[in-house]
């Protein structure tokens, strides 16, 4: 390479399987991809790429180097020879996640920061074409030897670990999602309303007095337009009913919403007139 085109490429990485087996051609890709999808996030940089430079003959050995899609001065690709040896190190800071959690270590001790299940998956991608290569090994080398060595034996633990990891890290998902919408939907409830404002015209812009909940008006809307239109379509002037109704209330967002989900009866707030909706 020339002066400049030296000045666009960092230190070369090393990605090496030793195995005499045959790999799949998806898994052998998905691994390639997902390691530099995660030297990628040590490189931080959006202008850069990573890129194989060399595939040694008769080997699965891969040299991978991150290419600038522009010229950089020559003081800060000195500072980029370090880049390798990061990506390096950040490995085995992720590695040693699913590690610690395989023999029951609480990785909070030492401060490893949970990883991402998008980590998690590009780890296990990684270490997949040796899995079921007994004897097989992989090694992530950078130039001055600094280096990672995975065996088959821990190439299982990372496929149990990251998978055990994906589907606890979406229980709690799906617990938080279940938390808030119970939280949202608080509850569905049979009241007696009475309107001290109401529009035909929309669905929203009513107001109602329901005195189990509060001595306020209140907003509310309805559900749909059939409700609306057995409530407000009538010969009857509406404020001189109450109303049996089922209300759902919501909290959301700090902001309480009633909505009218169904009528149950009418009552003339002087007489009974005993009409059901059921």
């Amino acid at each position: 390479m020339n002066d400049v085109a030296q000045q666009n490429y960092s230190e070369v990485l090393t990605f090496k399987i030793d195995s005499s087996d045959a790999i799949d051609v998806d898994v052998l890709a998905r691994s390639l991809i997902s390691l530099a999808e995660l030297y990628k996030e040590t490189v931080n940089d959006e202008n850069a790429k990573i890129q194989i430079s060399e595939i040694r003959k008769g080997s699965y050995e891969f040299d991978f180097i991150v290419y600038y899609a522009y010229a950089v001065p020559l003081l800060p690709i000195i500072n980029d020879i370090n880049i390798a040896l990061d990506f390096i190190e950040h490995l085995k800071i992720l590695y040693k996640y699913f590690f610690d959690r395989n023999s029951g270590k609480n990785n909070t001790e030492d401060n490893i920061k949970k990883p991402t299940i998008q980590q998690a998956d590009n780890l296990k991608n990684i270490t997949a074409p040796i899995v079921a290569q007994q004897g097989a090994t992989i090694n992530i080398i950078t130039g001055n030897n600094n280096q990672i060595v995975l065996n088959n034996k821990e190439a299982k633990i990372i496929e149990r670990e990251t998978e055990n990891f994906k589907l606890a890290e979406e229980n709690e998902k799906n617990i938080k999602e279940l938390e808030t919408t119970t939280r949202n939907i608080e509850e569905i409830r049979t009241e007696w309303i009475e309107f001290t404002q109401a529009r035909e015209d929309e669905k929203k812009g009513n107001k109602i007095i329901c005195k189990k909940i509060s001595d306020k008006e209140l907003s509310v809307s309805f559900d749909n337009e059939f409700v609306q239109q057995q409530i407000m379509n009538t010969n009857n002037n509406i404020f001189n009913y109450k109303y049996l109704v089922e209300l759902k209330v919501l909290n959301e967002n700090d902001k309480t919403t009633y909505i009218v989900t169904a009528l149950k009866n009418r009552e003339e707030k002087n007489k009974q007139i005993n009409i059901s909706f059921d």
